[in-house]
């Protein structure tokens, strides 16, 4: 694994694919569990407390009933699903979420992905989050770009892109709007530490809006 991941201890009876799809459609991706982990009973404390020290690790495994990859794009992002999630394989179908995968590891899977020469987004690992979903998308981008390429070989393209206009929404910015209310208490400080006898207010100026 990447890093701590949101794990769901059940009792044994409830089928874990029906389980995380009722979840799925009632609250946002980053808390649906990234595992279920099925056990003959809960262990508790003395106290009669969940006892968490006791409850087994999770185990993020491919379903390997699916597919194996075909196209170069899709053994690149299998091959990048194992790196980043720490899982031994992958198939096409597995969702990056249900492999134990975050809105931070999707943040690395891009980072890969786009060194490999595989242009994805953090939009589209939400929004896709399969291999064979997300190898579309990118392969889709790229016959787009090279047939762009291909019409406009020979002749400058016009300069249209002046920086200014949409951008995808990043994955904290989604959590703010799904959160609702205000969100004014979402602040970050730094402090500066300034040499004696200089005044304050040239300070405030410089570190000012």
């Amino acid at each position: 694994m990447a890093g701590p991941a949101l794990t769901g201890p059940i009792p044994a009876g409830p089928d874990v694919a029906a389980l995380r799809a009722f979840v799925r459609e009632r609250v946002p991706e980053y808390m649906v569990p990234a595992a279920f982990v099925v056990l003959d009973r809960l262990p508790v404390t003395a106290n009669g407390k969940l006892d968490r020290g006791a409850l087994p690790a999770p185990e993020f495994t491919s379903r390997a009933s699916g597919r194996a990859p075909r196209t170069a794009v899709e053994k690149t992002l299998c091959g990048l699903f194992q790196q980043v999630l720490g899982v031994a394989a992958v198939d096409v179908e597995d969702s990056f979420f249900d492999l134990g995968g975050d809105s931070i590891s999707s943040i690395q899977l891009v980072s890969r992905a786009r060194s490999a020469g595989v242009v994805i987004t953090a939009r589209d690992v939400f929004l896709r989050k399969t291999v064979a979903g997300l190898a579309s998308v990118a392969e889709a981008a790229e016959a787009a770009e090279a047939a762009e390429a291909a019409e406009g070989a020979g002749t400058p393209a016009p300069v249209t892109d002046d920086g200014v206009g949409e951008v995808a929404t990043t994955p904290i910015m989604e959590w703010l709007r799904e959160r609702g209310g205000p969100v004014g208490e979402f602040c970050q400080a730094m402090l500066v530490t300034v040499p004696p006898g200089r005044a304050r207010t040239g300070w405030a100026t410089c570190c000012g809006p």
